[in-house]
């Protein structure tokens, strides 16, 4: 009886501490719970606080832009035969013309970007600006929102040389050891890793990375990837930021090279990864437009919807970038450039090709969306021409996905992401 009464004290001891552990252990979750709504929270006053500089920012900019309009109308008053207009494909920009004369203002925010045909007219212009506003020139473009301009004999180079070392000393990475390329090979999952308990960092790395890619293509997929993870980060995308980082410390020299050319006809590099991401196998779509030998725009991002084919995602590709194409000359028209026409459109899927110019396989394409036979209508009208480029020569490549560091550097050099060149 006494060994009875010992065995269920001792489950009784057993069980309490089990309860114990049970409770201590669902504490710890709740807790844990508790400081994710909490950090839930503190991102979503941020992300408010972010959202109302960015609306006053805006509104800044806007005024700013009616301003220096209203300054430019009358400034146009007082010079007959003078006309001006606001950019149809920028809004930003002032496109001021009479005869052989021409002025192009960009304005973002309280900075001014003047351009003219002559350093007179352009004198002219600001000095009819200082009557209306505080204006403080600076003389000939060399720095402009973290973006250097280099000039030399050869054409114009912009990089974010100063901007990148800045970003290196604020996170600490100033001393890493450089590495060859911004992502390793394979894919990134949200499942990757363990949740960081404060996102801010990582979240200040991709935002300040972003501004990067304007001058650096060769980090547009990279950066793009990390992004997708932002609302969520884990150590393993921070690591995978902080490689892009130590890919950066290599060559902050790198930059956009912008050279002469008598070529004005588009080329427009189209690609994508079909399924690339392994969490909702949506996939990423990219292009690349030239005017002769100079990349004016690129884009690396991932598809809105899930595309049932490689097919299917190479013609949403395709689409875009004739958008992007679209839009181009446009704005080059209103700048005074005569665009050849057609625009070129490489790809380098067949059945893609034969989907964008031949309408019997109409029936075959019902599940792409209308929008993507924008295309179709365009090839149709002979404002673009489609042409098929072997893999090997798709410069839109390693926008698409990771690459091995021969292939990578040589498609990077094609981009013409170069040091600036000696004068």
């Amino acid at each position: 009886m006494a060994q009875f009464l010992a065995r269920q004290e001792a489950f009784a001891t057993e069980i309490s501490l089990q309860r114990a552990t049970m409770e201590r252990q669902q504490r710890e979750i709740d807790e844990q719970v508790q400081r994710m709504i909490q950090r839930e929270q503190e991102a979503d006053w941020r992300h408010q606080e972010a959202a109302v500089a960015l609306e006053a920012a805006t509104q800044l900019a806007r005024a700013n832009a009616e301003a220096v309009a209203q300054a430019m109308m009358e400034a146009q008053a007082k010079a007959a035969g003078m006309r001006d207009h606001t950019s149809k494909a920028d809004s930003s920009t002032f496109i001021y013309r009479s005869g052989a004369l021409m002025l192009i203002v960009l304005i973002y925010v309280d900075d001014i970007i003047i351009t003219g045909s002559t350093s007179a007219v352009i004198s002219d212009l600001i000095g009819y600006l200082r009557t209306k506003f505080a204006v403080k020139n600076l003389g000939s473009l060399h720095y402009f929102l973290g973006l250097q301009v280099s000039r030399s004999a050869h054409g114009m180079h912009l990089s974010h040389t100063k901007y990148i070392r800045d970003l290196l000393t604020k996170t600490g990475l100033l001393e890493s050891k450089p590495i060859p390329t911004p992502i390793a090979l394979g894919s990134l999952s949200i499942h990757d890793g363990d949740l960081l308990p404060d996102a801010t960092s990582y979240r200040s790395i991709i935002g300040a990375l972003q501004f990067c890619t304007f001058t650096r293509p060769d980090i547009s997929y990279s950066v793009n990837k990390l992004y997708q993870f932002m609302h969520s980060p884990t150590t393993v995308h921070l690591q995978a930021a902080k490689r892009v980082m130590r890919y950066l410390k290599g060559t902050p020299h790198l930059g956009l090279f912008i050279q002469p050319d008598t070529i004005s006809q588009l080329h427009c590099f189209t690609d994508a990864d079909w399924a690339s991401c392994p969490d909702d196998r949506r996939s990423t779509s990219v292009y690349c437009v030239f005017l002769g030998l100079n990349l004016l725009s690129w884009s690396s991002s991932k598809q809105k919807v899930v595309s049932r084919s490689s097919t299917e995602s190479e013609y949403r590709a395709l689409a875009n970038g004739a958008s992007e194409v679209s839009w181009l000359e446009t704005l080059l028209t209103e700048l005074g450039f005569r665009v050849s026409s057609p625009s070129m459109l490489h790809c380098d899927n067949i059945s893609t090709l034969h989907l964008a110019s031949n309408p019997v396989l109409h029936a075959r394409t019902k599940h792409v969306e209308i929008d993507c036979h924008f295309v179709r209508e365009r090839v149709n009208r002979g404002s673009i021409r489609l042409e098929f480029t072997p893999s090997s020569d798709q410069l839109a490549n390693c926008l698409t996905k990771p690459l091995v560091v021969s292939r990578f550097h040589d498609l990077r050099t094609k981009l013409n992401v170069l040091p600036c060149p000696l004068s």
